[in-house]
């Protein structure tokens, strides 16, 4: 296989969304998982060191690293442990230089949990080592069994749950932010979230969760023409900011997902530019940032050629909005410290 060539080589990169994980191959499982995977500090390290320039890393967690004994509202907290000592050995210089991996962590929490989420939420701060920023709780929900994400669905209406919300509140108070996931028929719920609780900082993964597959398939025009409508109003909550990312997911239905041969980074951005476009539209260049979603993209194409079909797509775009774009805002919004692009010469 010819090396791709690496676009724009020296524009500093601030990842805000990748996961570590273990995970066995299950055969009898959906197809997007049926292969499992291994991405730990060694993988992301081989990954943000391919040809781009990734400074550094927001870590999204889960409960995958979850303790196996202890208070149960505590045991999520060990997620949060593993995800800091990946963080810790960037940080100490022994791994190489280039990237500060899990700069900003991000952990699970059930919001719903009432008087046991205050030790859980302490729980993620202490175990982050100063860089723990926030949670996420997704409200994944579909009426198709299909559309299942990993794990269980949530409740259809989670975001408008007097339980959901009262954790919520808790939030702003101990300065986190909330990563929110959901497909785009559930974003009336994140936008009164946004409205409701203006003070806490939201953060929308994977623009807003398209879809196109499955029950989607037959009426993906119908879909993206009302997710653009959505995701319209939802930018006009000024505490809401954009992930840009996880259009080669399956449930989008885009056909650089899974596609065998493995799309170029031209088809990918050719499939992803009315998206992508649409929201840097309605958001704006300073509450946009483009996202890996790694390993889940791997399924579109390998970590070079996802950041080399995003800048297919800004290509022609000003240096200083591809800053922000690429690197600043995932810095204001997970409150990175400044010294990572200290040394970049990146715009301001």
């Amino acid at each position: 296989m010819i090396p791709q060539v690496i676009l724009e080589p020296d524009l500093p990169i601030v990842d805000p969304h990748h996961h570590i994980m273990i995970m066995p191959p299950n055969p009898a499982g959906p197809e997007h998982m049926r292969e499992g995977a291994c991405y730990m500090l060694p993988e992301v390290l081989a990954d943000c060191r391919a040809g781009h320039r990734v400074v550094a890393t927001v870590l999204v967690g889960g409960m995958g690293f979850a303790r196996q004994q202890g208070p149960e509202p505590l045991r999520v907290a060990g997620d949060t442990e593993v995800a800091n000592g990946v963080a810790a050995q960037c940080a100490s210089g022994r791994m190489g230089a280039g990237c500060l991996v899990g700069a900003g962590l991000v952990g699970h929490a059930d919001l719903t949990t009432g008087a046991a989420l205050g030790e859980t939420l302490a729980a993620h701060i202490a175990a982050g080592g100063g860089r723990f920023r926030g949670i996420r709780h997704m409200t994944v929900w579909s009426d198709d069994p299909a559309l299942a994400p990993p794990g269980r669905m949530a409740p259809a209406d989670l975001a408008f749950h007097p339980g959901f919300r009262s954790g919520f509140a808790q939030l702003a108070p101990l300065g986190l932010s909330f990563d929110a996931w959901c497909y785009f028929t559930q974003l009336d719920g994140i936008i009164d979230l946004a409205r409701s609780f203006p003070e806490t900082t939201l953060i929308m993964n994977h623009c807003g969760g398209p879809l196109g597959s499955f029950s989607w398939a037959p009426r993906r025009e119908e879909a993206r023409l009302a997710w653009q409508r959505i995701t319209r109003d939802l930018a006009a909550c000024p505490n809401v900011y954009m992930k840009l990312g996880g259009l080669g997911m399956w449930t989008t239905g885009l056909p650089s997902a899974g596609a065998r041969p493995p799309a170029t980074a031209q088809q990918i951005a050719q499939e992803q530019r009315p998206y992508l476009e649409h929201l840097i539209d309605c958001f704006g260049v300073r509450r946009c940032m483009f996202e890996s979603n790694f390993p889940v993209e791997r399924h579109v194409g390998d970590y070079a050629t996802i950041w080399n079909a995003f800048k297919i797509v800004t290509q022609t775009w000003s240096a200083e909005e591809k800053a922000w774009l690429y690197a600043r805002t995932a810095m204001t919004a997970y409150r990175l410290h400044e010294d990572i692009l200290a040394d970049t010469g990146s715009a301001a």
